[in-house]
């Protein structure tokens, strides 16, 4: 996942997505708010991934700054980027996440982006958001132990929330995208 900045150029980019690249990372998430340099710095990614070659993007939509009612700018950025090449597609469908958001209208989004997509969003796990038509899946944030709940970082070290996503999305047959994340201490 990489945070969008203002201060960032093309060359930036290519440099950023060539160093992955080495490492065996074959794309970005980009974690995107409201700023107004947000979509600037989406086509420069975009175009930087698409030089580079063989390397895919995907928009996460920080709920944080976006609203769940605002179905009409999500989709607006989606169809922006749904047809670069460097665009993931899962099933042929554009991959699209979120951080928070419950109860977004995926579906509605599809329908003024004009196309399926394929949406995974970090919604709670419940049956409610399992069944959701517009989701193709959900994933957990949980990827640090402790996050959670604020326990020491040792404390829950388990699977728990894991399972909690897959109790739900197994009987819906939607994906589970589970988190992972490097952990020092």
């Amino acid at each position: 996942m990489v945070g969008i900045v203002s201060t960032y150029h093309q060359q930036d980019w290519v440099n950023d997505i060539q160093l992955a690249k080495e490492k065996g990372i074959t794309g970005f998430a980009l974690n995107i708010g409201v700023d107004p340099y947000t979509q600037d710095q989406l086509d420069l990614a975009y175009a930087a991934a698409e030089s580079v070659g063989d390397f895919q993007m995907f928009i996460s939509f920080d709920f944080n700054w976006y609203k769940p009612d605002d179905t009409s700018g999500v989709a607006t950025m989606m169809k922006r980027y749904v047809d670069k090449p460097a665009q993931l597609l899962v099933d042929g469908k554009p991959f699209v996440s979120s951080f928070i958001g419950d109860g977004f209208n995926w579906k509605a989004c599809a329908e003024i982006v004009g196309r399926e997509i394929y949406a995974v969003p970090f919604f709670q796990p419940t049956s409610e958001h399992a069944n959701d038509p517009g989701v193709s899946g959900l994933f957990s944030w949980a990827a640090w132990p402790g996050q959670l709940d604020n326990q020491p970082l040792k404390a829950n070290m388990t699977l728990d929330r894991d399972e909690a996503y897959l109790d739900v999305l197994d009987p819906a047959g939607k994906q589970y995208m589970a988190p992972a994340s490097p952990w020092c201490e």
